[in-house]
């Protein structure tokens, strides 16, 4: 997810549309090849004849205990649209040349430095704290993009966006995985991605005709005025939920 925007636009910018097409075409057949070659070795569970077969409804794959975080998720993934869909655009009406292309390779940098840390930050102490810090950290970083005058600051906002919107996706999703039934913990997952997905969607449609009106620096000021909105919304509605109850709700199912 961090590597493929550094690719896709030194692919775009050097081999033109086209190679950078295929690139992600050979990216897809690969991931395809790779899936088939999986064998899985989980002990199967024998079960009445009438419950193994598959029903496809609403009610099987949604989890109704996760929508609300899901919720959460998706205006989260709203607040990044803009810099997954815009962020290099911006960096070339600022000419910042090659900087520009830099920025998810900082994102990626500090993501992959800070998750071991964050992640027994999480076992230790539970979301709540975390959640705070990486928004913090989120809103800090769009600010710094929104006033972006220097390479210097523009990846600065890279690092500090990787440290908060990179570690608060895993932290929601892990937290979507626990609030569940540990039996229903696929659909769990699934409900959360789902609605994940429209928030990215729609954020990266949004920001779109938005910043045709307000410009670059307005959009980013004004993402992280919304962050700070969505932060509220997340305490109102699952952040007041006791942190044993998702640090420890695995082992509470077992």
């Amino acid at each position: 997810m961090v590597a493929e925007p550094f690719f896709g636009l030194f692919s775009f910018e050097r081999l033109g549309a086209f190679w950078m097409l295929m690139f992600a075409l050979v990216c897809t057949i690969a991931s395809l090849l790779s899936f088939l070659l999986i064998h899985l070795a989980a002990q199967q569970v024998k079960r009445p004849a009438a419950k193994r077969q598959l029903r496809l409804s609403l009610k099987q794959m949604i989890e109704p205990s996760v929508l609300p975080l899901a919720l959460i998720g998706a205006l989260f993934a709203l607040a990044y649209a803009p810099v997954l869909s815009f962020v290099s655009v911006y960096a070339k009406s600022l000419h910042f040349g090659e900087s520009g292309n830099l920025f998810f390779v900082i994102y990626a940098a500090v993501l992959l430095v800070s998750r071991p840390f964050t992640g027994r930050w999480f076992d230790a102490r539970g979301p709540k704290a975390l959640v705070v810090f990486c928004t913090a950290s989120f809103a800090i970083g769009l600010l710094l993009l929104s006033m972006a005058k220097t390479a210097e600051v523009y990846l600065l906002s890279a690092a500090l966006i990787g440290m908060g919107w990179g570690n608060l996706f895993p932290i929601l999703q892990t937290m979507a995985i626990q609030s569940g039934p540990l039996s229903r913990s696929s659909s769990s997952l699934g409900t959360f991605l789902s609605v994940f997905d429209v928030g990215i969607s729609a954020g990266s449609f949004l920001t779109g005709v938005l910043m045709a009106s307000f410009g670059f620096r307005t959009l980013y000021a004004a993402d992280a005025a919304f962050l700070l909105v969505v932060f509220i919304l997340y305490f109102s509605m699952v952040g007041k939920k006791p942190k044993k109850e998702y640090s420890h709700a695995r082992q509470e199912h077992a």
